[in-house]
């Protein structure tokens, strides 16, 4: 439509007669807004695929991380992060005896509350 339209304005410009000038031009302005707002759209919409497929990308690095697990019992086991995606929640804690004691307790309480919510 806008490649009509242009062709038809030009047209006119040179002196050819029997276009309706400011139809074609307001088809023209029409059809170049719709170019332009679709390109947008298809833009926003590709650099939004992008941002999702970088966050896939890093989900699955993190996913293939191993970790040592240890047991209250302490027995130790050295299982990748995606073995707990389904199933539980992970909770990486840093500190030292003290700050994972109180990470632990708190996890159970809130376990407890959760159970109770059902």
């Amino acid at each position: 439509g806008a490649f009509i339209s242009g062709t038809r304005l030009i047209a006119a410009s040179t002196g050819i007669k029997g276009y309706d000038v400011d139809e074609t031009l307001r088809n023209f302005l029409i059809n170049m807004g719709v170019v332009i707002g679709g390109s947008i759209v298809y833009l926003n919409d590709r650099a939004s695929r992008e941002k999702d497929l970088i966050r896939i990308a890093r989900s699955g690095k993190l996913g293939a991380l191993r970790l040592r697990v240890r047991s209250e019992s302490g027995k130790e086991a050295l299982l990748p992060v995606k073995a707990f995606r389904k199933n539980f929640r992970l909770a990486i804690c840093a500190g030292g005896p003290e700050v994972i004691a109180a990470a632990r307790e708190m996890a159970r309480q809130g376990q407890a509350a959760l159970q109770e919510a059902g």
